[in-house]
């Protein structure tokens, strides 16, 4: 009984994450952007890239970010144009400048 509960209890332990983080994650991300579409999906997949990177590569998560606002904005996605508005209101504030942020949250706002 005692060797069963330290076994259990050692399992219970180890983190048996089967997604991927960090890296891998972005990679596999980004080698399926060329397969996609230009529409809502392929926004919300770039903005997902972005928030991604913003962990450990804010400079690389600011450029996913644009080029999801720039699609956004060529489909005429509101909903889209408003949450990547939001995003990198979050993303700047991130940063310090707290006035830029405020503009991206003024523009997802409208």
């Amino acid at each position: 009984m005692k060797y069963t509960l330290l076994i259990s209890l050692a399992f219970l332990c180890v983190d048996l994450s089967a997604q991927k983080k960090g890296q891998p994650l972005v990679d596999s991300l980004v080698s399926e952007l060329p397969k996609m579409k230009d529409d809502s999906n392929k926004v919300r997949f770039l903005g997902l890239i972005a928030q991604n990177y913003m962990l450990f590569n804010p400079n690389e998560g600011f450029v996913y970010a644009e080029n999801a606002l720039q699609l956004a904005e060529k489909i005429h996605w509101k909903k889209g144009i408003a949450n990547i508005h939001n995003n990198l209101g979050l993303m700047i504030g991130d940063t310090g400048n707290n006035v830029l942020a405020r503009e991206h949250f003024e523009k997802a706002m409208r």
